[in-house]
């Protein structure tokens, strides 16, 4: 099928044909009678704000070590919300895809907390064409044992996302994790007796006190257990976190390296992976062993898939619009006890902000099918982006052909600068919130023992 925006043919003034509608209803076929009940995809988001401790760099909406009654009543507006969300027009004609419960810590639930959340979520809306189900685990004793781990096996979790973050003590209680490499390779080791069939490890590059040595530890570390799928965050110290307050108030926390420093650890880190481990990268985020370790939940929502988020503070991108939860807890339990769902503020997507996103999102994916792109949008992308494009062609960062738009792989680590070029100009500079890392001071130490 061509995807030609048109054909090139001379102009003929002979008034043969009138327009009555188009495309022309000569398209239609019998056999997309069905089409038009189809249920449209979902990627849906569960947010669980409790943590047994909070990390002093995380900028997400949580509280800590709750008492087991407090997690009841969040379930029950969680549920409400549910309900209210089940009963919207159009909830009924979505289908999951993909169901992702983060947090916070969702593991902070205890077994029969957990059924019930899932048990709720089956009852409400439709799973039948759900293709990845993904938790997130902190190792901590408390949250990850072996009874809350066999209870998400027994839910249908087909992927862990393991936040490891580092494998150095010292900077682990720096940064308030009360975790030990030791409980680490427990609980690693418990995940992959119980079976599940993908595991994610996530690490940060940039935690202020990570040295070199350190660094290269955790790396031979992730190379030694070898999971199906690491990503790597970039440390970003926005402002409403507790690491900001102690940089900036000068208590004794490290200092954050530079930003050229970071760019040679996460170098580091990927060449270790693909040499040495065979990994791939799939996304500006994740490195796999094999792509069907790849994220779908991630992968589905770059791809231009509707995204809702449920709970205190959740995003969504859904019917049109961007929106957010509430952040208070009381505002989210007020808005539910007046039988309205919990959205605190909202954008109405234009055109112009699909099409941006597509672009951001896609780069983010690391590649952009110009097909599906005129699917969407009913122009290719490089008529839109011809000056950007030719950019980053020049820059290397890019290649362009027939099919697709992608990132070369040396710019893989920087796809988000790649995806910055994309921005509507009203919005370029409204997501920077954190702190900016120090000037380099000191020779890079790369090629140190």
């Amino acid at each position: 099928m061509s995807h030609a925006l048109y054909r090139n043919r001379e102009l003929e003034p002979n008034r043969k044909h009138f327009i009555n509608s188009y495309p022309p209803f000569n398209i239609a076929r019998q056999s997309c009678e069905s089409g038009l009940q189809r249920k449209r995809d979902l990627a849906l988001y569960v947010h669980i704000p409790f943590c047994p401790t909070i990390c002093t760099y995380c900028f997400y909406k949580t509280f800590r070590s709750p008492a087991e009654s407090e997690v009841d009543v969040y379930l029950s507006y969680l549920e409400r919300e549910l309900e209210l969300f089940s009963r919207q027009p159009g909830a009924q004609e979505r289908r999951v895809r993909t169901l992702y419960i983060g947090g916070g810590t969702p593991t902070v639930l205890n077994p029969d907390q957990l059924r019930r959340l899932v048990s709720a979520l089956r009852s409400a809306l439709d799973f039948s064409a759900l293709e990845e189900f993904c938790c997130e685990v902190m190792p901590h004793e408390k949250t990850a044992n072996y009874e809350k781990l066999e209870t998400l096996k027994e839910l249908g979790v087909h992927r862990i996302s393991f936040g490891v973050e580092s494998f150095n003590q010292e900077i682990l209680r720096d940064h308030n994790r009360h975790c030990t490499p030791q409980l680490y390779d427990r609980t690693y080791a418990m995940v992959c007796d119980l079976g599940f069939e993908k595991i994610n490890i996530d690490l940060m590059s940039g935690l202020p006190g990570e040295t070199w040595s350190n660094w290269r530890a955790t790396i031979d570390k992730v190379l030694d257990w070898r999971p199906p799928s690491v990503s790597i965050y970039k440390t970003e110290v926005f402002y409403n976190t507790n690491v900001f307050t102690k940089l900036r108030n000068g208590k004794t926390i490290a200092p954050m390296m530079s930003d050229e420093e970071e760019i040679e650890h996460i170098r580091y880190a990927h060449d270790a992976l693909k040499t040495r481990g065979a990994y791939i990268v799939a996304n500006c985020l994740h490195l796999v062993r094999d792509m069907s370790y790849n994220t779908l939940h991630y992968t589905h929502i770059w791809d231009g898939m509707e995204m809702k988020g449920l709970g205190l503070s959740a995003h969504s991108c859904y019917g049109g619009a961007l929106h957010q939860n509430s952040s208070e807890i009381t505002d989210y339990y007020g808005y539910l006890d007046s039988e309205r769902l919990p959205v605190k503020r909202a954008h109405e997507m234009s055109v112009r902000d699909f099409i941006s996103q597509a672009m951001v999102y896609g780069i983010k994916n690391l590649a952009i099918s110009r097909a599906r792109f005129v699917e969407r949008f009913g122009v290719d992308l490089a008529l839109i982006y011809t000056d950007v494009i030719h950019r980053l062609l020049d820059a290397g960062a890019v290649t362009l052909d027939d099919e697709w738009l992608r990132v070369t792989p040396q710019y893989y680590i920087f796809a988000d600068d790649v995806a910055r070029m994309f921005f509507l100009p009203e919005y370029e500079n409204m997501m920077l919130s954190h702190m900016e890392r120090p000037a380099r001071e000191t020779p890079s130490l790369i090629a140190a023992s």
